[in-house]
């Protein structure tokens, strides 16, 4: 993510998140869908990641991970961050 798009993400501009969004489903349903194969359960679980992550967007900070938003503290990898919002641990 670079400067303007983390001014956008910080900033809660809508339009921006729906470009994450889209840009991140196709990989966290499938995580999710991994191990939950009931698709209206799944799209929840998609949908709560979203909102955590939403919650959590000024946690953000430019040299930090895109993993840290969601946890406040950084994961190995935005993928693992993913799985663990998939998976269903607490969150911060």
């Amino acid at each position: 993510m670079d400067d303007s798009e983390l001014a956008l993400f910080r900033a809660g501009d809508p339009a921006f998140f729906r470009k994450l969004n889209r840009r991140h489903r196709g990989f966290l349903m499938g995580v999710i869908l991994s191990f939950q194969q009931d698709a209206d359960w799944a799209e929840e679980l998609y949908q709560q990641v979203w909102i955590a992550i939403w919650k959590q967007r000024k946690a953000l900070r430019r040299g930090r991970s895109f993993a840290a938003c969601g946890r406040g503290a950084s994961l190995a990898t935005p993928a693992s961050w993913r799985f663990e919002f998939a998976s269903g641990r607490p969150t911060a």
